[in-house]
């Protein structure tokens, strides 16, 4: 079963939603270091690092399993009209539709498979650069949102 990418970060986002509620006593309740862990894990910068980093590992996995395999798997469709020798009570034929697929294997080129290894690369050597980025930025956010009250920590928090 496939899932889009844009399904998939809307589930995330409402997932995320859902569980992520807060209020302010919450915010009394934290320390320091929590809710600027808190505030940082919700933070669009922060998330924006996340998926993209998901996103690029998800595809450098598929496309290392593509080449595992040697082949790519394209379902074929058709779609027939039965006539059921039935009518309505109009006097209209009643006819239904079947669909049959199958799943046809294509083996990868020269060309697919060098393709596919150079994006493979490409990916390898932007992933680290990604997930630096992200620390960084989760890191500086901590360093930032780590001195707030729980007062200030919950209104940043609220307006995310």
């Amino acid at each position: 079963m496939k899932i889009s990418f844009i399904k998939l970060i809307s589930i995330m986002f409402l997932i995320s939603f859902i569980t992520s509620c807060a209020s302010v006593k919450d915010f009394q309740k934290m320390n320091k270091d929590q809710r600027a862990v808190k505030l940082c894990k919700g933070s669009s910068v922060v998330s924006s690092y996340d998926i993209k980093i998901r996103h690029s590992r998800s595809k450098l996995n598929n496309i290392e399993s593509l080449l595992t395999k040697g082949y790519r798997s394209v379902e074929s469709c058709n779609t027939k009209v039965v006539d059921t020798g039935k009518k309505d009570k109009k006097g209209v034929a009643i006819i239904r539709t079947s669909k049959s697929c199958s799943d046809n294997l294509i083996p990868l080129t020269f060309y697919a498979v060098e393709s596919l290894s150079a994006e493979m690369s490409d990916l390898k050597a932007v992933i680290p650069g990604m997930v630096e980025m992200r620390d960084k930025k989760y890191n500086s956010c901590k360093l930032e949102y780590g001195r707030l009250s729980a007062e200030e920590a919950f209104s940043i928090y609220e307006s995310q």
